[in-house]
């Protein structure tokens, strides 16, 4: 699957980038914000946005 391979990629883009989770969802080609939110919940068990809260200085 293509979108495990760039985890790293959503992970920095997510941390440095101060797109919307919506906007960088799609830019990163999944079909919605939802679909992005369970993916990246299957790999670090917190959503975007809390991953980003927790992570971001």
């Amino acid at each position: 699957m293509k979108h495990i391979s760039n985890f790293g990629i959503f992970t920095l883009l997510l941390l440095r980038s101060d797109i919307t989770i919506k906007e960088l969802a799609f830019v990163l080609g999944f079909d919605s914000m939802s679909s992005f939110s369970r993916f990246f919940k299957k790999f670090t068990t917190v959503n975007p946005s809390t991953y980003r809260l927790n992570h971001r200085y």
